[in-house]
């Protein structure tokens, strides 16, 4: 799904940020962030939140 979704945003001149190859979420700290297995919980949000953010700033430096 990565590689689709990496390929309209290159296609679309925009940015894309990859969320699974920059490892926000590991074996080790993803039952932290683990809702029902599949969707991250409101610490889960939390945390894409705060590394978006994070991206987006590097991103529009």
């Amino acid at each position: 799904m990565n590689s689709g979704v990496r390929a309209g945003a290159a296609a679309a001149g925009a940015p894309f940020i990859d969320a699974y190859e920059a490892g926000w979420f590991t074996g080790a700290n993803s039952p932290e962030f683990d809702f029902d297995g599949a969707h991250p919980n409101t610490a889960g949000h939390a945390h894409l939140a705060e590394k978006f953010l994070e991206s987006w700033a590097t991103l529009i430096e």
